[in-house]
């Protein structure tokens, strides 16, 4: 990662080793960006198959005139919009596997999921009830299933920083009818937090 520029043409300095690679083994390089610490790092690449991707995310992006992939924020940096709405959790980090097939419903919420044993993020949704779903609109969940089969969530606030996470622990089971069961677990932190107010 390194400073954005003033400047847009041309390859971010911390790039450049990494993009002459790929052009050096092949690989078409359109465009990219290392995200300059508020966005995932991004090439857009033209495939053996003449499609054009997003390299990391694998995203397909179609033809652009001029290679015009990126949009510019407020603060003038750039991004790729369809990359990074896959990408960035609640917490505004990106998620490592993307399970940009997985579409939530009203009444499905997103949680992050960390997989042992590298801590990679993915989303995972829950099935909680749009009254829920309304609830938790300024939680930040995330969820580990533990060495010993326990499931552990996490909530805070979007306010607040990790280390006010509040923990609690679920049985890795689906009856409906166990209190322990994550889901009735979730309901139960949703309903104790999601009206206290972060600090």
């Amino acid at each position: 990662m390194c400073k954005k520029r003033k400047y847009v043409f041309g390859i971010d300095e911390c790039m450049k080793d990494q993009i002459q690679f790929m052009n050096d083994i092949g690989i078409q390089t359109l465009a990219c960006c290392c995200g300059h610490g508020k966005y995932p790092k991004t090439i857009v690449i033209k495939t053996e198959h003449e499609e054009i991707i997003e390299f990391y995310s694998g995203t397909k992006l179609g033809e652009r005139k001029r290679n015009r992939y990126y949009k510019k924020d407020k603060q003038g940096y750039y991004y790729i919009p369809e990359v990074t709405n896959e990408l960035l959790a609640r917490d505004g980090k990106p998620y490592d596997v993307p399970n940009t097939d997985l579409i939530a419903t009203d009444d499905e919420l997103e949680i992050i999921q960390y997989l042992r044993p590298t801590g990679t993020r993915r989303r995972v949704l829950a099935k909680v009830g749009k009254n829920y779903v309304k609830k938790a609109n300024n939680l930040i969940i995330s969820t580990e299933v533990l060495i010993d089969g326990q499931i552990a969530i996490w909530v805070r606030h979007k306010n607040e920083p990790e280390e006010k996470e509040r923990v609690e622990f679920a049985e890795n089971c689906f009856d409906e009818k166990s209190e322990k069961n994550p889901n009735a677990v979730l309901k139960r932190m949703i309903d104790k937090y999601a009206t206290r107010k972060g600090k």
